[in-house]
């Protein structure tokens, strides 16, 4: 199989219908898993370093933590108003020419 940069992938993470507490499992585990991945990423480079810049890090646990509060309010709102919640969760993976920094801290969008 041969790659190129513009080698798009796509896998469907998350795909159905929830309750509000169903909800608030998947997808409050998969940003506290996201937000440890980073605290695991900023202490690397404190050991490394000890004086490393973490502030792309520090950005993007703070961009995680509000969005587990944004969760938390639109599982509250569905729970009050007696609904379930219809996820679709696709991530895009493409190919990108390896740099020195291959977690990319300059991106935060990860």
């Amino acid at each position: 199989m041969t790659h190129s940069v513009d080698t798009l992938r796509k896998l469907a993470l998350i795909k159905g219908s929830f309750t509000p507490t169903e909800a608030e499992q998947v997808l409050g585990k998969l940003l506290q898993e996201k937000i440890n991945f980073h605290k695991e990423e900023r202490l690397q480079n404190w050991i490394r370093e000890h004086n490393g810049n973490t502030q792309v890090i520090e950005t993007r646990i703070a961009e995680l933590r509000d969005e587990k509060q944004n969760l938390r309010r639109i599982i509250e709102e569905a729970r009050k108003a007696g609904f379930h919640l219809e996820i679709k969760g696709d991530i895009e993976i493409r190919f990108v020419e390896a740099t020195e920094n291959p977690l990319n801290l300059g991106d935060s969008s990860n």
